[in-house]
């Protein structure tokens, strides 16, 4: 199965075990669009509103295909800034 998995950038640091652990079930998985780069979106914040904007729109549209493209969508709904389930 193709594996999307979502969550806040917050949490990006608990995806490399739950990857492992859905490869070795044999599974795809397809990380967030910014899992690479997650001071990306800081990034265009600092250059202008208008980039930033621009960028939010692009990883949507990307999101959006992703979900397409997949099999099913792994929520990882943690705790954040001490807010549960802040997803």
């Amino acid at each position: 199965m193709k594996i999307f998995l979502c969550c806040s950038k917050a949490h990006y640091p608990n995806i490399p075990p739950i990857k492992v652990q859905l490869e070795k079930q044999g599974h795809t998985v397809v990380l967030p669009n910014s899992y690479d780069h997650p001071s990306k979106e800081q990034d265009m914040k600092d250059i202008s509103s208008t980039e930033h904007q621009r960028r939010k729109s692009d990883m949507l549209h990307l999101s959006i295909q992703k979900i397409y493209d997949v099999d099913a969508i792994f929520v990882l709904n943690l705790e954040k800034n001490g807010q549960k389930n802040y997803i």
